[in-house]
């Protein structure tokens, strides 16, 4: 049950984080310098915060390039495709087991 509750509230959290964003709550400074680094940090994590936090990188950074070009010069992207390429290789795998 733990697990499940903790998914649920880093759930939450992003979706919170992202709606503060759009919603002009927090700025770009705070952005760039607090949430993408933690966002980025959690890309190294393993379970539920790694398989979201591109999703949450994706929904931050539309629309605004001075945060993509942040995303872009830190590892995040070599990141995202490797456990994306990992995951396409569990996917083969289960196809023969």
């Amino acid at each position: 049950m733990n697990g499940k509750k903790n998914y649920f509230i880093n759930q939450y959290f992003f979706e919170s984080v992202v709606n503060f964003y759009k919603n002009g709550i927090t700025n770009d400074d705070e952005i760039s310098e607090i949430i993408l680094p933690t966002i980025i940090k959690l890309l190294n994590e393993n379970g539920k915060p790694k398989e979201q936090a591109p999703f949450v990188l994706a929904n931050l950074v539309t629309g605004n390039e001075d945060l993509q070009q942040i995303v872009c010069e830190s590892d995040a992207i070599e990141k995202i495709t490797s456990f994306l390429t990992k995951q396409d290789q569990i996917t083969e795998t289960m196809k023969y087991v």
